[in-house]
């Protein structure tokens, strides 16, 4: 295995390591991979990037290459790209820090709004549940009121029905009455009547009783006068 040795690379451009197929070192300037433009890994498998001191790029097609002495990556501590298939590394710390940083904001933001709507809801179905009891309290209020007021109208109807019955029950014994009066009226009058009859029948008995005497003794009379005087011529 060979070494690379610690000289100044200065701007190289397609750098080639053996057989590494695509990879490309644009712009490098130094020694020092310090804000290089435009880095492209490109078709390198298993590619790791492994301490400050001593790069190994191992499993790139079957080969490996040891360390590189005097190569620095500021900032890169056991960085690992594994299974990299065209990977462009610019700017990629960054953007996974800054989607890390809004995944979390936004699943904080959408457990924010969970719990607001779920709080919200709660709060809805407490009003919705408390005016439904005093909507019913309500009811059961008028449910009274009404109950009571039909208790009323019936004792009402009946005092009205009692009383018309009491007047007609008074009405009949009235018309009853009236009947016993005009039928005791109709008896007086018949006795009257009877009384007045009988009066005159004995009156016209005697007076006929009286002709009967009176025609008795005229006979007798004259029987006793013809008597005596046939007495007397015999």
């Amino acid at each position: 295995m060979k070494y690379t040795p610690l000289y100044r690379l200065g701007e190289v451009q397609g750098l080639k390591f053996g057989r590494v197929q695509g990879l490309r070192l644009g712009e490098v300037q130094g020694l020092k991979l310090e804000g290089v433009r435009g880095l492209k890994l490109e078709g390198v498998q298993g590619l790791k990037l492994e301490g400050v001191r001593g790069l190994k790029l191992g499993g790139v097609q079957g080969r490996k290459f040891g360390r590189v002495q005097g190569l620095k990556l500021k900032g890169v501590q056991g960085l690992k790209l594994v299974g990299v298939q065209g990977l462009k590394l610019a700017a990629i710390t960054r953007w996974f820090h800054i989607t890390s940083t809004a995944i979390e904001i936004e699943c904080r933001v959408v457990v924010v709004v969970v719990v607001v709507v779920v709080v919200v809801l709660v709060v809805v179905v407490v009003v919705v549940v408390e005016v439904l009891v005093e909507v019913l309290v309500v009811v059961e209020v008028l449910v009274e009121v009404v109950v009571v007021v039909v208790v009323v109208v019936v004792l009402v109807v009946v005092v009205v029905v009692v009383v018309l019955v009491l007047v007609l029950v008074l009405v009949v014994v009235v018309e009853v009455l009236v009947l016993v009066l005009v039928v005791v009226e109709v008896l007086v009058l018949v006795v009257v009547v009877v009384v007045v009859v009988e009066v005159e029948v004995l009156v016209v008995v005697l007076v006929v009783v009286l002709v009967v005497v009176v025609v008795v003794e005229v006979l007798v009379v004259v029987v006793v006068v013809v008597v005596e005087v046939l007495v007397l011529l015999g």
